[in-house]
Protein backbone atom coordinates (compact mmCIF):
# COMPACT_ATOMS: atom_id res chain seq x y z
CA UNK A 1 0.00 0.00 0.00
CA UNK A 2 1.21 3.48 -0.81
CA UNK A 3 1.74 6.43 1.64
CA UNK A 4 -1.51 8.05 2.65
CA UNK A 5 -1.94 11.69 1.61
CA UNK A 6 -2.46 14.25 4.31
CA UNK A 7 -4.58 16.47 2.13
CA UNK A 8 -7.34 14.63 0.35
CA UNK A 9 -8.92 15.83 -2.83
CA UNK A 10 -6.30 18.58 -3.35
CA UNK A 11 -4.41 18.97 -6.53
CA UNK A 12 -0.68 19.57 -6.69
CA UNK A 13 -1.25 23.24 -7.61
CA UNK A 14 -3.52 23.81 -4.60
CA UNK A 15 -0.99 22.29 -2.23
CA UNK A 16 1.72 24.50 -3.69
CA UNK A 17 -0.49 27.58 -3.18
CA UNK A 18 -0.93 26.63 0.49
CA UNK A 19 2.83 26.29 0.91
CA UNK A 20 3.42 29.68 -0.74
CA UNK A 21 0.86 31.34 1.49
CA UNK A 22 2.51 29.79 4.58
CA UNK A 23 5.90 31.11 3.48
CA UNK A 24 4.47 34.59 3.01
CA UNK A 25 2.90 34.43 6.48
CA UNK A 26 6.18 33.31 8.06
CA UNK A 27 8.06 36.06 6.23
CA UNK A 28 5.60 38.68 7.53
CA UNK A 29 5.96 37.33 11.08
CA UNK A 30 9.75 37.42 10.74
CA UNK A 31 9.68 41.04 9.56
CA UNK A 32 7.28 42.01 12.34
CA UNK A 33 9.48 40.26 14.86
CA UNK A 34 12.55 42.02 13.51
CA UNK A 35 10.73 45.35 13.65
CA UNK A 36 9.69 44.66 17.23
CA UNK A 37 13.25 43.73 18.16
CA UNK A 38 14.56 46.85 16.45
CA UNK A 39 12.06 49.07 18.25
CA UNK A 40 12.81 47.40 21.58
CA UNK A 41 16.56 47.84 21.02
CA UNK A 42 16.06 51.47 20.10
CA UNK A 43 13.98 52.02 23.25
CA UNK A 44 16.65 50.27 25.35
CA UNK A 45 19.40 52.45 23.89
CA UNK A 46 17.40 55.59 24.57
CA UNK A 47 16.60 54.50 28.12
CA UNK A 48 20.26 53.59 28.68
CA UNK A 49 21.30 57.04 27.54
CA UNK A 50 18.73 58.64 29.83
CA UNK A 51 19.77 56.35 32.68
CA UNK A 52 23.42 57.20 32.01
CA UNK A 53 22.62 60.90 32.25
CA UNK A 54 20.59 60.25 35.40
CA UNK A 55 23.38 58.13 36.89
CA UNK A 56 25.95 60.81 36.10
CA UNK A 57 23.74 63.32 37.87
CA UNK A 58 23.32 60.92 40.79
CA UNK A 59 27.05 60.24 41.01
CA UNK A 60 27.82 63.95 40.89
CA UNK A 61 25.33 64.44 43.71
CA UNK A 62 26.86 61.55 45.65
CA UNK A 63 30.34 63.02 45.14
CA UNK A 64 29.12 66.32 46.52
CA UNK A 65 27.28 64.75 49.46
CA UNK A 66 30.31 62.61 50.35
CA UNK A 67 32.59 65.65 50.27
CA UNK A 68 34.63 64.55 47.25
CA UNK A 69 34.71 68.00 45.69
CA UNK A 70 38.18 69.61 45.50
CA UNK A 71 39.86 66.41 46.69
CA UNK A 72 42.84 64.55 45.21
CA UNK A 73 41.98 63.61 41.63
CA UNK A 74 43.22 60.00 41.81
CA UNK A 75 41.18 59.33 44.94
CA UNK A 76 38.13 60.99 43.39
CA UNK A 77 38.41 58.79 40.28
CA UNK A 78 38.83 55.73 42.52
CA UNK A 79 35.69 56.64 44.45
CA UNK A 80 33.66 57.20 41.26
CA UNK A 81 34.74 53.82 39.88
CA UNK A 82 33.97 52.08 43.16
CA UNK A 83 30.62 53.87 43.52
CA UNK A 84 29.52 52.83 40.01
CA UNK A 85 30.28 49.19 40.76
CA UNK A 86 28.43 49.41 44.07
CA UNK A 87 25.53 51.16 42.35
CA UNK A 88 25.22 48.23 39.95
CA UNK A 89 25.33 45.46 42.56
CA UNK A 90 24.12 46.96 45.87
CA UNK A 91 22.89 50.56 45.43
CA UNK A 92 21.82 50.66 49.07
CA UNK A 93 25.49 51.04 50.05
CA UNK A 94 25.44 54.54 48.55
CA UNK A 95 23.11 55.76 51.28
CA UNK A 96 24.18 56.87 54.78
CA UNK A 97 25.91 55.54 56.77
CA UNK A 98 27.36 53.13 54.20
CA UNK A 99 28.17 56.00 51.84
CA UNK A 100 30.66 57.21 54.45
CA UNK A 101 32.27 53.76 54.49
CA UNK A 102 32.53 53.57 50.69
CA UNK A 103 33.99 57.07 50.71
CA UNK A 104 36.60 56.10 53.32
CA UNK A 105 37.40 52.93 51.36
CA UNK A 106 38.41 55.02 48.34
CA UNK A 107 41.07 56.92 50.31
CA UNK A 108 43.66 54.15 50.00
CA UNK A 109 44.88 51.86 47.23
CA UNK A 110 43.11 48.54 46.71
CA UNK A 111 44.63 45.07 46.41
CA UNK A 112 41.51 43.45 44.92
CA UNK A 113 39.42 44.33 41.89
CA UNK A 114 36.00 45.62 42.86
CA UNK A 115 34.60 44.44 39.50
CA UNK A 116 34.90 40.85 40.78
CA UNK A 117 33.14 41.63 44.07
CA UNK A 118 30.09 39.49 44.84
CA UNK A 119 27.94 40.94 47.67
CA UNK A 120 27.53 38.53 50.57
CA UNK A 121 24.56 38.23 52.90
CA UNK A 122 21.11 39.76 52.74
CA UNK A 123 21.74 42.92 54.73
CA UNK A 124 23.69 46.00 53.73
CA UNK A 125 26.12 45.60 56.64
CA UNK A 126 27.14 42.12 55.45
CA UNK A 127 27.50 43.42 51.90
CA UNK A 128 29.71 46.28 53.07
CA UNK A 129 31.94 43.96 55.11
CA UNK A 130 32.34 41.65 52.11
CA UNK A 131 33.24 44.65 49.93
CA UNK A 132 35.94 45.80 52.37
CA UNK A 133 37.36 42.28 52.70
CA UNK A 134 37.41 41.74 48.92
CA UNK A 135 38.93 45.12 48.05
CA UNK A 136 41.55 45.41 50.81
CA UNK A 137 42.71 41.84 51.29
CA UNK A 138 41.64 38.25 51.75
CA UNK A 139 41.59 37.55 55.50
CA UNK A 140 38.49 38.17 57.64
CA UNK A 141 38.78 40.87 60.32
CA UNK A 142 36.81 41.68 63.45
CA UNK A 143 33.38 43.01 62.53
CA UNK A 144 33.72 46.02 64.87
CA UNK A 145 37.04 46.93 63.24
CA UNK A 146 35.51 46.90 59.75
CA UNK A 147 32.45 48.82 60.97
CA UNK A 148 34.73 51.60 62.26
CA UNK A 149 34.97 52.73 58.62
CA UNK A 150 31.27 53.63 58.79
CA UNK A 151 31.85 56.18 61.55
CA UNK A 152 31.89 59.89 60.72
CA UNK A 153 35.46 61.16 60.82
CA UNK A 154 36.34 64.77 61.51
CA UNK A 155 39.02 64.91 58.81
CA UNK A 156 40.25 63.06 55.72
CA UNK A 157 43.43 62.19 57.61
CA UNK A 158 41.51 60.42 60.38
CA UNK A 159 39.46 58.44 57.87
CA UNK A 160 42.61 57.48 55.95
CA UNK A 161 44.32 56.28 59.15
CA UNK A 162 41.32 54.07 59.92
CA UNK A 163 41.28 52.64 56.39
CA UNK A 164 45.02 51.85 56.52
CA UNK A 165 44.67 50.00 59.83
CA UNK A 166 41.74 47.96 58.49
CA UNK A 167 43.72 47.18 55.33
CA UNK A 168 46.73 46.01 57.35
CA UNK A 169 44.57 43.67 59.46
CA UNK A 170 42.71 42.25 56.45
CA UNK A 171 46.06 41.71 54.72
CA UNK A 172 47.07 39.37 57.54
CA UNK A 173 48.77 41.53 60.19
CA UNK A 174 47.75 41.49 63.86
CA UNK A 175 46.52 44.62 65.62
CA UNK A 176 49.04 44.09 68.42
CA UNK A 177 51.79 43.99 65.83
CA UNK A 178 50.69 47.38 64.45
CA UNK A 179 50.91 49.17 67.83
CA UNK A 180 53.75 51.65 67.99
CA UNK A 181 54.18 51.74 64.20
CA UNK A 182 53.31 54.31 61.56
CA UNK A 183 49.87 52.72 61.01
CA UNK A 184 48.95 52.71 64.72
CA UNK A 185 51.29 55.11 66.61
CA UNK A 186 50.03 54.68 70.24
CA UNK A 187 52.04 52.14 72.30
CA UNK A 188 49.11 49.81 72.95
CA UNK A 189 49.38 46.62 75.00
CA UNK A 190 47.64 43.39 74.00
CA UNK A 191 44.75 44.14 76.35
CA UNK A 192 44.39 47.63 74.86
CA UNK A 193 44.31 46.13 71.37
CA UNK A 194 41.58 43.71 72.45
CA UNK A 195 39.53 46.57 73.94
CA UNK A 196 40.09 48.68 70.81
CA UNK A 197 38.67 46.10 68.40
CA UNK A 198 35.74 45.36 70.74
CA UNK A 199 34.24 48.78 71.58
CA UNK A 200 30.94 49.26 73.35
CA UNK A 201 29.47 50.88 70.21
CA UNK A 202 30.60 51.63 66.63
CA UNK A 203 33.09 54.50 66.67
CA UNK A 204 36.30 55.63 65.00
CA UNK A 205 39.61 53.83 65.48
CA UNK A 206 41.02 56.87 67.30
CA UNK A 207 38.11 56.99 69.77
CA UNK A 208 38.32 53.21 70.33
CA UNK A 209 42.08 53.40 70.96
CA UNK A 210 41.75 56.25 73.51
CA UNK A 211 38.92 54.43 75.28
CA UNK A 212 41.07 51.28 75.40
CA UNK A 213 43.98 53.20 76.92
CA UNK A 214 41.81 54.74 79.64
CA UNK A 215 40.08 51.46 80.57
CA UNK A 216 43.35 49.49 80.59
CA UNK A 217 44.89 52.01 83.00
CA UNK A 218 41.92 51.75 85.35
CA UNK A 219 40.07 54.90 84.26
CA UNK A 220 36.40 55.28 83.42
CA UNK A 221 34.64 55.85 80.11
CA UNK A 222 33.56 59.31 81.27
CA UNK A 223 37.25 60.27 81.42
CA UNK A 224 37.78 59.12 77.82
CA UNK A 225 34.83 61.26 76.77
CA UNK A 226 36.01 64.32 78.68
CA UNK A 227 39.44 64.18 77.05
CA UNK A 228 37.70 65.73 74.08
CA UNK A 229 39.24 66.42 70.71
CA UNK A 230 42.69 67.11 72.15
CA UNK A 231 43.24 63.35 72.04
CA UNK A 232 40.29 62.04 70.01
CA UNK A 233 40.93 64.29 67.01
CA UNK A 234 43.61 62.01 65.60
CA UNK A 235 46.84 60.16 66.25
CA UNK A 236 50.08 62.06 66.78
CA UNK A 237 53.63 61.07 65.84
CA UNK A 238 55.12 58.03 67.58
CA UNK A 239 57.26 60.04 70.01
CA UNK A 240 54.37 62.35 70.93
CA UNK A 241 52.07 59.35 71.40
CA UNK A 242 54.46 58.02 74.05
CA UNK A 243 54.03 61.31 75.94
CA UNK A 244 50.23 61.21 75.63
CA UNK A 245 50.21 57.61 76.86
CA UNK A 246 52.03 58.89 79.95
CA UNK A 247 49.44 61.67 80.31
CA UNK A 248 46.53 59.22 80.13
CA UNK A 249 48.19 56.94 82.67
CA UNK A 250 48.80 59.92 84.98
CA UNK A 251 45.18 61.13 84.67
CA UNK A 252 43.85 57.65 85.49
CA UNK A 253 45.94 57.59 88.68
CA UNK A 254 44.43 60.82 90.05
CA UNK A 255 41.52 59.84 92.34
CA UNK A 256 40.54 63.48 93.00
CA UNK A 257 40.43 64.45 89.32
CA UNK A 258 37.15 65.91 88.10
CA UNK A 259 36.68 64.52 84.55
CA UNK A 260 35.59 68.01 83.47
CA UNK A 261 39.14 69.25 84.17
CA UNK A 262 40.76 66.64 81.90
CA UNK A 263 40.30 68.68 78.71
CA UNK A 264 41.87 71.95 80.00
CA UNK A 265 44.70 69.96 81.56
CA UNK A 266 45.37 68.35 78.16
CA UNK A 267 45.39 71.84 76.58
CA UNK A 268 48.01 72.97 79.08
CA UNK A 269 50.14 69.81 78.79
CA UNK A 270 50.06 70.01 74.99
CA UNK A 271 51.56 73.52 75.15
CA UNK A 272 54.17 72.41 77.70
CA UNK A 273 55.22 69.52 75.47
CA UNK A 274 55.54 71.80 72.44
CA UNK A 275 57.76 74.14 74.43
CA UNK A 276 59.90 71.32 75.81
CA UNK A 277 59.73 67.78 74.40
CA UNK A 278 61.61 66.47 77.46
CA UNK A 279 58.70 67.50 79.72
CA UNK A 280 57.40 64.65 81.91
CA UNK A 281 54.76 64.22 84.60
CA UNK A 282 56.82 61.96 86.83
CA UNK A 283 56.76 63.28 90.42
CA UNK A 284 54.11 65.94 89.67
CA UNK A 285 50.85 66.08 91.60
CA UNK A 286 47.43 67.17 90.40
CA UNK A 287 47.62 70.28 92.63
CA UNK A 288 50.91 71.52 91.15
CA UNK A 289 49.83 70.92 87.55
CA UNK A 290 46.50 72.66 88.19
CA UNK A 291 48.30 75.63 89.76
CA UNK A 292 50.62 75.95 86.75
CA UNK A 293 47.61 75.69 84.43
CA UNK A 294 45.77 78.54 86.19
CA UNK A 295 48.87 80.72 85.98
CA UNK A 296 49.11 79.92 82.26
CA UNK A 297 45.45 80.92 81.79
CA UNK A 298 46.16 84.33 83.33
CA UNK A 299 49.09 84.90 81.01
CA UNK A 300 47.02 83.67 78.07
CA UNK A 301 44.24 86.20 78.71
CA UNK A 302 46.60 89.17 78.81
CA UNK A 303 45.72 91.46 75.88
CA UNK A 304 49.21 92.99 75.84
CA UNK A 305 50.66 89.80 74.36
CA UNK A 306 48.74 90.23 71.08
CA UNK A 307 50.62 92.07 68.34
CA UNK A 308 47.41 93.30 66.72
CA UNK A 309 43.92 93.93 68.05
CA UNK A 310 42.31 94.22 64.60
CA UNK A 311 39.11 92.37 63.83
CA UNK A 312 39.36 88.81 62.51
CA UNK A 313 38.27 87.92 58.99
CA UNK A 314 34.76 86.57 59.36
CA UNK A 315 34.04 82.99 58.32
CA UNK A 316 30.84 83.89 56.47
CA UNK A 317 28.71 81.30 58.27
CA UNK A 318 25.23 82.25 59.43
CA UNK A 319 24.49 83.40 62.98
CA UNK A 320 21.27 82.43 64.72
CA UNK A 321 18.82 84.11 67.10
CA UNK A 322 16.00 82.15 68.75
CA UNK A 323 13.28 84.22 70.42
CA UNK A 324 10.94 82.31 72.69
CA UNK A 325 7.54 83.64 73.75
CA UNK A 326 5.44 82.71 76.74
CA UNK A 327 1.75 83.18 77.53
CA UNK A 328 0.96 85.21 80.66
CA UNK A 329 -2.72 85.94 81.54
CA UNK A 330 -3.76 84.98 78.02
CA UNK A 331 -1.25 87.31 76.36
CA UNK A 332 2.01 86.46 74.57
CA UNK A 333 5.01 88.22 76.10
CA UNK A 334 8.68 88.01 75.10
CA UNK A 335 10.60 85.19 76.72
CA UNK A 336 14.15 83.87 76.50
CA UNK A 337 16.44 84.97 73.67
CA UNK A 338 19.17 82.57 72.56
CA UNK A 339 21.92 84.05 70.37
CA UNK A 340 24.78 82.31 68.61
CA UNK A 341 27.34 84.83 67.29
CA UNK A 342 30.91 84.69 66.03
CA UNK A 343 33.85 86.09 68.03
CA UNK A 344 35.04 89.09 65.99
CA UNK A 345 38.29 90.33 67.58
CA UNK A 346 40.98 89.46 70.17
CA UNK A 347 39.27 91.52 72.88
CA UNK A 348 36.06 89.51 72.57
CA UNK A 349 38.14 86.33 72.52
CA UNK A 350 39.87 87.18 75.81
CA UNK A 351 36.57 88.25 77.39
CA UNK A 352 35.06 84.89 76.39
CA UNK A 353 37.97 82.97 77.89
CA UNK A 354 37.89 84.88 81.19
CA UNK A 355 34.10 84.59 81.54
CA UNK A 356 34.00 80.88 80.67
CA UNK A 357 37.18 79.86 82.51
CA UNK A 358 38.94 78.09 79.64
CA UNK A 359 41.85 78.65 77.24
CA UNK A 360 39.99 79.78 74.11
CA UNK A 361 42.44 82.73 73.81
CA UNK A 362 45.08 80.18 72.86
CA UNK A 363 43.34 79.68 69.51
CA UNK A 364 44.14 83.25 68.39
CA UNK A 365 46.60 82.19 65.69
CA UNK A 366 44.20 79.59 64.23
CA UNK A 367 41.40 82.19 64.10
CA UNK A 368 43.62 84.90 62.60
CA UNK A 369 44.80 82.52 59.86
CA UNK A 370 41.20 81.55 58.99
CA UNK A 371 41.67 77.90 59.97
CA UNK A 372 39.07 78.07 62.74
CA UNK A 373 36.26 80.29 63.95
CA UNK A 374 34.99 80.65 67.52
CA UNK A 375 31.30 81.11 68.33
CA UNK A 376 29.54 82.05 71.56
CA UNK A 377 26.07 80.85 72.58
CA UNK A 378 24.32 83.21 75.00
CA UNK A 379 20.98 83.10 76.83
CA UNK A 380 19.62 86.60 77.52
CA UNK A 381 23.20 87.97 77.16
CA UNK A 382 24.53 85.37 79.63
CA UNK A 383 27.29 83.19 78.17
CA UNK A 384 26.48 79.48 77.93
CA UNK A 385 28.76 77.74 75.40
CA UNK A 386 31.89 78.31 73.34
CA UNK A 387 32.07 76.51 69.99
CA UNK A 388 35.03 75.93 67.68
CA UNK A 389 34.47 75.28 63.96
CA UNK A 390 37.05 74.16 61.42
CA UNK A 391 36.17 76.46 58.53
CA UNK A 392 37.51 74.42 55.62
CA UNK A 393 36.03 71.06 56.60
CA UNK A 394 32.91 72.68 58.14
CA UNK A 395 33.21 70.55 61.28
CA UNK A 396 32.14 71.50 64.79
CA UNK A 397 35.13 70.15 66.73
CA UNK A 398 34.65 71.55 70.24
CA UNK A 399 31.64 72.59 72.33
CA UNK A 400 32.47 73.64 75.88
CA UNK A 401 30.54 75.35 78.63
CA UNK A 402 31.83 77.20 81.66
CA UNK A 403 34.91 75.48 83.06
CA UNK A 404 34.67 72.99 80.17
CA UNK A 405 31.36 71.43 81.21
CA UNK A 406 29.32 69.42 78.69
CA UNK A 407 26.30 71.08 77.02
CA UNK A 408 22.83 70.20 78.30
CA UNK A 409 19.94 68.95 76.17
CA UNK A 410 18.52 72.42 75.33
CA UNK A 411 21.91 73.78 74.33
CA UNK A 412 22.62 70.69 72.22
CA UNK A 413 19.33 71.17 70.37
CA UNK A 414 20.28 74.76 69.47
CA UNK A 415 23.74 73.68 68.29
CA UNK A 416 22.25 70.95 66.08
CA UNK A 417 19.79 73.38 64.51
CA UNK A 418 22.55 75.91 63.81
CA UNK A 419 24.83 73.19 62.40
CA UNK A 420 22.05 71.96 60.08
CA UNK A 421 21.47 75.50 58.83
CA UNK A 422 25.15 75.89 57.92
CA UNK A 423 25.72 72.32 56.75
CA UNK A 424 28.16 71.51 59.58
CA UNK A 425 29.18 68.06 60.77
CA UNK A 426 29.34 67.69 64.55
CA UNK A 427 32.18 65.78 66.17
CA UNK A 428 31.35 62.53 67.92
CA UNK A 429 32.36 63.72 71.39
CA UNK A 430 31.06 67.31 71.14
CA UNK A 431 27.44 66.83 72.22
Amino acid sequence: MGKRKTKKNLSRRARQAIRDELKIKQERERKARNLYEWRRERTRIRSDKALHRKDNFKFDTILKDAGWINVNRDKSVRFRSLAKEVWTKRPGLLTPPYLEGVSNLALISHTGTHAEWDPAGRGLTSAFRSLVTHVLGRYPAEANLVDSMLAKHESWQGAEVTARIVKAVISGRKVSGLAGTKELPPPLTRRMCHLMVNPDRPQTIVASARRAQVLAYGGKVVLARSLGNELLGGFKKIREEIFWDEVIHWLCRQPDLDPVQAAPLCDFLRIKYRENQDFHLKGRTLATVTRDMNLWHKQLNDLSRFKSLKDFTMSGFATCVWKKTQVVSGREVPGDVWTLAEIRNPKQLVTEGVAMGHCVAGYHSAIASGKSSIWSLTLNSSRRLTIEVHNRSKNVVQVRGKYNRDPDSRESAFIRGWAKKNGFAIGEYCL
